[in-house]
């Protein structure tokens, strides 16, 4: 039986459900961590080494917390929020945790109320399942690491974009959203792209000729432009004070690009995106979808094949995928299985944009461009700097495609919550 969208008061309930399962399956397996002070795995260090040896800094320097350095490499607001909040909620390693395990509770029950919009609960939870098993989500909402606060920034700046509607509430709101952002990681800039897109094109209307110059489109891209000046001049500061984009204590372990990010981000897409074929590859009936197969597969096996591809720690490529191709062989330095899975991410990428509506395939398409080249001034090429993005923009971009979709589809998502489920579990061991 297909399934059907909500009216009001069931898709509220919708929202409650879903979210209600998303953040009791989180707790149930976060609490125990938290109250255990289970400390193995890679997210366990990052809290001693960088981002929990941060917030601990804070509390010692509060009320005037030094912003000019400590250990780690974002920009400060999820480190100052927590140590607000511990004020009054008490200092202890535990509290601090269970603060931080809230950022990530709220991208999940975001992404839950945003997906049933749309679509039923069923859909949406499938869904919202990958997200939260990701072993690159849910750490984050165990120990006190700024990945689920970023991420839910992301989110919430992408579903301003995607609003049907350009007014007055897109520009404040969307403002906002991204300077709250930029001042939990300073990397996410590039969300403003989408922003500038999304009033580039209009409402739902206007959004047919997106290359047709006039005059309301500019003067509604120079009201955006002015929404995103204050997170481009917080960012300003930092560099300023930092003299660099990082705390000084940061920069020589972070200094240098990677030419690679874009090639392991397009393979991550490649490898996730084979469970969502399911629900993309029926609604390319009667599409023209030949030629902008062809051009986004080229397109990824070029990205993939200009970099060095090799597994290097000192250069940054090393963990998640990288793993793999270590593994195996290379031609003139070059790992001819992550050029397949990039060019296979090009493929599922340009498929994906094509079953999207007019309007949300180029926003989506900006979005995409933007993060990739967003990503090469980092040095680490890290899959789970790409994860979540993926995931996310999956699980919001295919609970709004129109018409139909049956339940069996949805087999391909829930798979992959399960895969991930996996390895999270073998990373915490």
């Amino acid at each position: 039986m297909p399934l059907q969208p909500h009216s009001t008061l069931p898709r509220i309930r919708a929202s409650v459900l879903t979210a209600g399962v998303l953040i009791a399956l989180f707790f149930a397996a976060a609490a125990p961590l938290i109250h255990s002070g289970y400390s193995k795995g890679r997210a366990a260090y990052d809290q001693r080494a960088f981002y929990g040896a941060t917030v601990l800094q804070f509390l010692a320097q509060w009320p005037r917390p030094g912003l000019g350095d400590y250990p780690a490499a974002t920009t400060p607001g999820y480190y100052l929020a927590i140590a607000a909040a511990a004020q009054v909620a008490g200092t202890g390693l535990r509290t601090l945790q269970f603060l931080g395990s809230l950022f990530t509770a709220g991208l999940l029950i975001t992404l839950a109320v945003a997906l049933c919009r749309r679509a039923n609960a069923l859909m949406a939870l499938a869904l919202c399942l990958p997200v939260l098993c990701s072993p690159y989500v849910f750490p984050g909402g165990v120990w006190m690491l700024p990945d689920g606060a970023g991420w839910w920034g992301v989110l919430c700046v992408m579903l301003v974009a995607l609003k049907p509607r350009v007014d007055a509430r897109t520009y404040i709101s969307g403002g906002l959203a991204l300077l709250a952002l930029v001042m939990v990681r300073q990397t996410h800039l590039w969300t403003a792209a989408p922003l500038c897109a999304a009033a580039w094109l209009g409402s739902g209307e206007n959004a047919g000729a997106p290359f047709r110059v006039a005059a309301p489109r500019g003067r509604r891209l120079a009201l955006m432009a002015c929404a995103i000046i204050p997170s481009i001049l917080a960012i300003a500061w930092f560099v300023r004070l930092w003299h660099g984009m990082v705390p000084p204590n940061q920069q020589s372990l972070v200094a240098g690009g990677n030419w690679a990010a874009p090639a392991m981000a397009l393979a991550t897409a490649g490898m996730l995106g084979v469970f969502y074929a399911p629900i993309v590859l029926p609604r390319l009936r009667g599409l023209r979808w030949m030629s902008p197969a062809l051009a986004g597969t080229a397109a990824g096996a070029i990205i993939g094949a200009i970099p060095i591809t090799t597994y290097s720690m000192r250069a940054g490529r090393f963990s998640g995928i990288w793993n793999i191709v270590r593994h195996m062989p290379y031609i003139a330095n070059r790992s001819p299985p992550l050029i397949a899975l990039a060019a296979f991410g090009g493929l599922a990428v340009a498929l994906w944009l094509l079953v999207l509506p007019l309007r949300q395939r180029w926003i989506w398409a900006v979005a995409v461009a933007a993060f990739l080249v967003a990503q090469i001034p980092a040095h680490y090429a890290f899959q789970r700097y790409y994860e979540p993005f993926v995931l996310i923009a999956a699980a919001v971009s295919l609970s709004r495609l129109p018409g139909k979709t049956p339940r069996w589809p949805l087999a391909g998502p829930i798979v992959l919550a399960v895969l991930l489920a996996g390895v999270t579990w073998m990373s915490l061991r």
